[in-house]
């Protein structure tokens, strides 16, 4: 018998062997460690990654219209169960909302239109978390996620301070009159007006 093409290879001492186990052993416990801990996942984004994503106030959050993987995600990641369609939702979006079990709300408002005091008070009305669109993530979408923030006692200054550029330079006279309208039936100094029902809700 000849011997092999390599030489002879030496078995290394049971000690190494078993030494070499015990390592492979406890790197993988610490592998399942690790995952299940969490510490080397990034946390999960406060807003969703979308074009004009934002936190409206907690459980309450708004960007541009969703594709069918946004509506996954905000499920999922957000734990989002209702999306609210400021303007109106498009044929895919109804469809890849139903087929997620997502209920979804069409309130209609016109892309340089005004919430209604009712509009509003649906959306408050609405268990969280709740996802508002309309289809830029600056319109109609900006005016009702302000009026809900100052609903919920969030300053005037603060709302108009939280809004980018584009958002502030697209507000109409009218939506900007109505969000006065909001703030004042907040704070009392608008008795009459036509969101004073929305006060202390």
């Amino acid at each position: 018998m000849s011997p092999p093409a390599l030489g002879v290879v030496a078995r290394p001492p049971r000690r190494t062997v078993l030494l070499r186990g015990a390592l492979l052993a406890a790197l993988a416990v610490l592998v399942v460690v690790v995952k299940a801990g969490g510490l080397l996942s990034s946390p999960p984004p406060e807003a969703p990654p979308m074009p004009g994503g934002a936190v409206v106030v907690p459980g309450l959050l708004r960007a541009t219209a969703p594709g069918e993987s946004d509506l996954v995600l905000l499920r999922d990641t957000f734990g989002v169960r209702t999306v609210v369609a400021v303007t109106r939702a498009g044929v895919e979006e109804r469809a890849t909302a139903r087929a997620l079990g997502l209920r979804l709300v069409e309130l209609g408002v016109g892309a340089d239109g005004v919430p209604t005091p009712a509009q509003v008070a649906t959306v408050l009305g609405l268990p969280g978390p709740v996802f508002l669109h309309d289809d830029t993530g600056d319109g109609p979408v900006a005016v009702l996620a302000g009026m809900v923030q100052l609903v919920r006692g969030i300053p005037a200054t603060d709302v108009a301070a939280g809004l980018t550029p584009a958002e502030a330079a697209r507000l109409t006279p009218e939506q900007r009159r109505a969000l006065a309208e909001v703030a004042g039936a907040v704070d009392g100094s608008r008795p009459a007006s036509p969101y004073a029902g929305l006060r202390g809700r």
